[in-house]
């Protein structure tokens, strides 16, 4: 666990807040009334009131250094902060970001363009509706919840972890990409690059499989749902849909009818023997097969594709 984790307090009320997620992490120095007792914390330091200093962040070192030291200082004692674990932390920071409530749906990426504005200013790199252009296909592998549900008014492309409410997963370990960004387009509503999102669109290159519904889950976590390559295919990969209930009470007949697939998109092995991929869930929008959209996310090894050549699967689609 991250250090800083521990100076989240994500079970007190404020913290449940979007807007003061991104308060808290600009503020040098902050005094929390907590629920038991009083804590002061800064750059330096964190302590509660009865004298106890629970961390001492100066001696945290670059994959433990906490975010706000990361956007106020933006160096530490020995140079500058790595791009990896600069956009590590954002991930880190979205995730957490993702457990915070709004009142009002549409400020989802606005309530953290502050951060988004600094963090861009330190990688040097485009701020793509909630993702960096340098790192856009991991960025792209994020793992919704069974919580999360879907919002009501447009407020990003599918692809973004900005598309949906509740708490998911940014991956923060190293992954090799698959697939290729071979061009993008965000439309930004004002002037400000980091704010709300009217549209936007990815053209990527990579394997793409047509997906079934397995029928069998008994042997799946939680809100998991099993998938397959085809009907005949005894392999089964876990999967889940973003905000469709995986469970299938009410949609199941809709659900069913879905045609789907599989995008390729990034390489989580951590052996050479065993493949293990990260592919979108997508569905297309309307009668042209080559625009879709992310309506999930699965997670498989490469045997559980059965006799596939991803190579010979390449496809370009674009992702809305």
């Amino acid at each position: 666990m991250c250090k800083w984790d521990l100076l989240t307090f994500k079970d007190e009320a404020l913290s449940q807040r979007g807007w003061t997620f991104q308060e808290r992490l600009f503020s040098r120095r902050n005094l929390l009334f907590a629920r038991d007792r009083v804590y002061f914390g800064c750059g330096t330091s964190f302590i509660s009131e009865d004298g106890i200093e629970l961390i001492d962040v100066l001696k945290a070192d670059h994959t433990n250094q906490p975010p706000h030291r990361l956007i106020t200082d933006q160096r530490i004692d020995d140079g500058p902060v790595p791009p990896e674990n600069v956009r590590a932390h954002w991930h880190e920071l979205v995730t957490l970001y993702s457990q915070c409530k709004l009142t009002y749906p549409a400020d989802k990426l606005p309530a953290i363009s502050g951060i988004a504005q600094e963090y861009g200013k330190l990688l040097g790199d485009t701020y793509v509706a909630g993702l960096w252009d340098g790192s856009l296909v991991q960025g792209l592998s994020w793992q919704s919840s069974e919580e999360c549900t879907a919002v009501s008014e447009y407020r990003a492309p599918s692809w973004s972890w900005a598309s949906v409410d509740g708490p998911l997963c940014m991956c923060s370990v190293t992954t090799e990409p698959i697939a290729s960004v071979m061009g993008l387009h965000i439309e930004v509503d004002g002037k400000n690059p980091y704010g709300r999102v009217k549209s936007g669109w990815i053209k990527i290159e990579a394997p793409l499989v047509p997906l079934v519904l397995s029928g069998d889950n008994s042997l799946l976590m939680v809100g998991c749902i099993g998938l397959k390559t085809s009907d005949e295919e005894e392999n089964c990969l876990s999967g889940r849909f973003d905000t469709i209930n995986s469970q299938f009470d009410d949609p199941a007949e809709t659900i069913r009818a879905m045609k789907l697939f599989g995008l390729f998109i990034t390489d989580f092995s951590l052996t050479p023997e065993e493949p293990f991929y990260f592919s979108l869930l997508l569905t297309p929008t309307g009668d042209d097969l080559g625009v879709l959209k992310r309506v999930g996310w699965t997670l498989g090894r490469e045997s559980d594709y059965g006799p596939l050549d991803l190579r010979a699967l390449r496809s370009i689609v674009t992702l809305v």
